[in-house]
């Protein structure tokens, strides 16, 4: 399963921020979690994304208790939304198309030079 998991953190000084930046990086070097990606940005309520591999939904849970857990993660704003990689997708996980589209561009840019 992917999930993308968005939350909202609480205000916090750019040293604040840094330090959680620093510990989360030393905790993934000597405890590597299924964690694709976490990024800032913005939308539906949101200022944190992060892209999660679970291989049961009982796993999934507890990556959401683990953030909910975190001090500066406001608990009502975690939400997730569960992809069964294993179904049949209209457009599943791949970069090709990504590649070709990348591809493309260049070339288009290429002829109008």
């Amino acid at each position: 399963m992917m999930t993308v998991l968005l939350t909202k953190m609480k205000t916090s000084s750019p040293e604040t921020l840094e330090l959680i930046r620093s510990k989360v990086r030393k905790d993934e070097s000597k405890y590597p979690s299924p964690a694709l990606m976490g990024m800032t940005g913005m939308g539906l309520g949101s200022d944190r994304v992060a892209l999660w591999l679970s291989e049961s939904y009982s796993e999934y849970a507890e990556s959401v208790q683990w953030i909910k857990q975190h001090p500066l993660v406001e608990v009502d704003s975690v939400s997730g939304f569960i992809v069964n990689l294993a179904e049949n997708h209209f457009m599943p996980l791949t970069f090709s198309n990504l590649a070709m589209y990348l591809e493309r561009r260049l070339k288009n840019k290429s002829s109008r030079s």
